[in-house]
């Protein structure tokens, strides 16, 4: 499978380059994971592999998630990815948006 990521507990298909299209300009990095496995550092451990592979392989310039404000774990993952938060867009309201640019790509 292309562009298949590895890790000591997970194997990931995030997406590949062919999942974007080129006129989207955003990219999202979504999660989801049940509630007895959080806590456990799988979010920060996935996500850090799908940041890289953004980054790295797909030389992608940005990356955002969206995030419920009160939800405080995901605030706090999104902080350690290294993403500025800010309030997301009026169609996504109450919710909180977080943005990491490619340290390779900044302006």
């Amino acid at each position: 499978m292309p562009h298949q990521l590895e890790t000591e507990r997970l194997i990931l298909r995030p997406f590949t380059p062919d999942d974007i299209p080129a006129a989207y300009p955003l990219v999202e990095l979504y999660y989801k994971l049940g509630r007895a496995y959080w806590g456990q550092g799988y979010a920060f451990e996935a996500a850090v592999a799908l940041r890289h592979f953004a980054f790295e392989d797909m030389r992608l310039h940005r990356i955002v998630t969206i995030a419920d404000a009160a939800n405080g774990r995901s605030l706090a993952l999104m902080r350690r990815l290294g993403m500025t938060l800010e309030p997301a867009p009026p169609s996504w309201a109450g919710e909180m948006m977080g943005t990491v640019v490619n340290p390779k790509m900044r302006d």
